[in-house]
Order: structure tokens, then C-alpha cells, then sequence
């Protein structure tokens, strides 16, 4: 996709999180709350303004490709399926691979600006240590993987999915390999919740 057309801070996921950040704001009632942002992207298209794709440059050295090369048999029938839905696709080069992961990379950049700001309103009304975050996606994207993309093809670019959680008062990082789903994640807020 080409890049966003208006400015920076009228790209919708921006919208959504000052929308979040200005309920924190201005909130009046001190009952605790559930409050759920869901931005739009990192879905296609990655329409993320010139601003955030300079941050990225895909002729860098060490900047990562798609897993280049058609998906090897035996192929599912879904997977068939999809390598005919985007025969544009086939025969992916490195080069093309590495401007599509740019695209991508400066959408999520963008989001993770948005979330910053739903932190900062957080912490001016000095509810930040007070609150659980919990940072996730659905799915992943295949972004040319074995010249495929999207979600439904159970490959690990679609499969495996960030998922940040911050207590109250936060923690030192640490990360787990463990298998989640989510109905894990409901469980979990649902607990958090009492």
C-alpha cells in the first residue's frame, strides 16, 4: 500500500488510541474499569505514514525476508487453495519480500505509538500502577511466507502471536515458550478481575 495520505495523526489506529487515552482522561467515576482497544491494523493494507516507514530501511543488512519458495508437499488443501488465491506472489524475490515486511513492520510501529499513548493517559491520572495491560493480537500474517498470505494457513508466521501482560506496578520482563490460546486469555483477564 502507499503510504498514509493524511498526516500522521489522523491515521486511524492513532484515532483510536487518543479516543482510549482521552476516556482515561476524562473519565469521572473511580469504579474500576475494563477498558478493550481494538485497533484496526496491523491488518492489510500497511498504509503507515512516511514517518514511520523511514524508520525502517529494507536495504539494511540483516533486514529479514519472507521464507522465500513456494510451500513444499504435501500441501494441505487450504494451503493449495491459497498459493492459487495470489499468484502474485509466486515467485517472490527478496528484495520486493523485504519492502512488504517494511510496509508491516512501520503499521505495527505505529500502533505501538498508540498504545504509548493510552499508557501515558494511564499514568497522568496515576492509574498505571493500579492496572493490568494485556498487549495480544489474533493472528499473525504470513507477509509472503512460502508465497502465501493472510491468516488461515497454519504456518508459524500465522500462528504465533505476541502477548504482552503487565501487572499492576509492572515486573521485570521474562518470556515463555508455552503454548496459549485464547480462551486462555479470557480466563486469565477474568481472574485478574476477581
Amino acid at each position: 500500500a502507499e503510504p498514509y495520505a493524511l498526516q500522521t495523526s489522523d491515521h486511524v489506529d492513532l484515532w483510536c488510541g487518543e479516543l482510549a487515552a482521552e476516556w482515561i482522561r476524562t473519565v469521572e467515576d473511580d469504579r474500576p474499569f475494563y477498558l478493550q482497544v481494538n485497533f484496526p491494523g496491523p491488518h492489510s493494507p500497511y498504509d503507515a505514514t512516511t514517518e514511520f516507514r523511514d524508520l525502517y530501511d529494507p536495504s539494511a543488512p540483516g533486514f529479514p525476508t519472507a521464507i522465500l519458495g513456494a510451500p513444499q508437499p504435501p500441501l494441505s488443501p487450504l494451503v493449495q487453495f491459497l498459493y492459487t488465491y495470489r499468484p502474485e506472489l509466486h515467485g517472490l524475490v527478496a528484495a520486493d519480500s523485504r519492502d512488504l515486511l517494511m510496509t508491516y513492520f512501520a503499521k505495527v510501529t505505529l500502533i505501538d505509538r498508540a498504545v504509548g499513548t493510552v499508557i501515558a493517559a494511564l499514568e497522568s491520572r496515576g492509574l498505571l500502577d493500579n492496572t493490568w495491560i494485556v498487549y495480544g493480537s489474533d493472528h499473525g500474517d504470513l507477509l509472503g511466507d512460502h508465497e502465501l498470505w493472510g491468516k488461515v494457513a497454519m504456518y508459524d508466521g500465522a500462528v504465533r502471536t505476541p502477548l504482552f501482560v503487565r501487572p499492576p506496578g509492572g515486573i521485570d520482563g521474562w518470556t515463555a515458550e508455552g503454548l496459549i490460546d485464547q480462551l486462555d486469555v479470557t480466563a486469565t483477564i477474568v481472574a485478574m478481575a476477581g
